[in-house]
């Protein structure tokens, strides 16, 4: 004997979908907010921004008339918390070294923070570069500047890497932000934005170019 299984007749509807996956629905919330965040990027920025790909929680700022960052990568990262859902802002950008200023060993880097609450120090440290000793030094002090630090103490910059990989001569800088990141409190249930303002947008684009220019220009 066949037997078939009786689908309900209201599989179909919205509201019986939504509560199969509330994960998926608050996913799409949080995307809306990404979304405005690369709205404000785009009308702080100007035309410098040629065009946004969007991808689902994550969106790629495609720039133009800059020198270093021709692509800056917004991407949320879910982390789960105490009673909260966290969608943290990462930001990522690559840079094709010329053929010039070409470094011919692997490099690492991150930033030692201080500060329990916000950012109230800030220090580049080498972690484990293949470079040499000198090398190391004169990228570290290039990096600790005090307009680059600054401005990591401003944004509240956090999980700050700048590495080198040798075998595609490319350059990737990345961090995380509470600036324009997203949370979900279960009580109540709430979806809220840190929304950054147009000068940070500014801000956070001068700290790539400026972290870009310190690692390619040995000068």
């Amino acid at each position: 004997m066949d037997i078939y299984l009786k689908r309900d007749k209201n599989y179909n509807l919205p509201c019986y979908r939504e509560r199969e996956n509330p994960q998926h629905i608050i996913n799409k919330k949080a995307n809306l907010k990404l979304n405005y965040v690369a709205s404000i990027f785009r009308c702080a920025l100007g035309g410098h921004i040629l065009e946004i790909k969007d991808r689902f929680l994550s969106k790629n700022l495609i720039l133009e008339k800059l020198r270093y960052v021709k692509e800056l990568n917004l991407t949320y990262k879910i982390e789960n918390r105490f009673f909260a859902m966290s969608y943290d802002l990462i930001y990522e950008a690559t840079y094709q070294a010329e053929d010039k200023l070409l470094e011919t060993h692997s490099c690492a880097f991150a930033v030692k923070l201080k500060g329990a609450v916000s950012v109230s120090g800030a220090q580049f440290m080498d972690q484990g570069s293949e470079c040499t000793p000198e090398d190391i030094e004169g990228y570290l002090n290039r990096l600790n500047n005090a307009l680059i630090l600054n401005r990591i103490k401003a944004l509240d910059l956090t999980d700050i890497s700048v590495s080198y990989k040798a075998s595609t001569s490319t350059w990737t800088v990345k961090c995380r932000s509470l600036i324009g990141s997203t949370t979900w409190n279960f009580i109540p249930p709430v979806l809220h934005l840190i929304t950054p303002r147009k000068e940070e947008c500014i801000q956070l684009i001068e700290f790539y170019e400026l972290v870009l220019d310190a690692v390619t220009h040995k000068q």
